[in-house]
């Protein structure tokens, strides 16, 4: 967890979610929330991730990655007794999406992301 953590926050992204149940752990990673908007949150989404696929990788996980860039709600969801901050919206459905279709320790991003994220990273089709 602490790994992950220090990739996220190294990248200046948020951890917004950290479940575990029977399907295994499942991180939610937000990168562009304010105060931490950079006009290159996807490029920072990515290498984060990569990072993060090391990490899996070091500890002898299993672990599959979806990275989508769009916009989304952000804010509290909930009633008065129940209430969590969160994001909410197509990117992050389609990023889910992904997710459960990348191949194991691979990384699977949507067009958007690949056309904002800056040349540091070379993407296959």
């Amino acid at each position: 967890m602490s790994s992950v953590q220090r990739a996220c926050y190294a990248h200046e992204g948020t951890l917004n979610k950290f479940l575990i149940d029977d399907k295994g752990m499942l991180f939610l990673l937000v990168f562009g929330l304010p105060p931490l908007v950079h006009p290159d949150d996807p490029t920072r989404a990515v290498l984060a991730t990569m990072e993060i696929v090391q990490v899996f990788r070091r500890l002898e996980l299993v672990g599959k990655f979806g990275v989508t860039t769009g916009r989304s709600y952000c804010g509290v969801c909930g009633s008065a007794k129940r209430m969590e901050y969160t994001v909410l919206g197509d990117c992050v459905n389609l990023s889910a999406r992904l997710m459960s279709n990348a191949p194991p320790l691979g990384i699977l991003c949507d067009e958007e992301t690949s056309r904002h994220s800056t040349g540091e990273i070379a993407y296959k089709a």
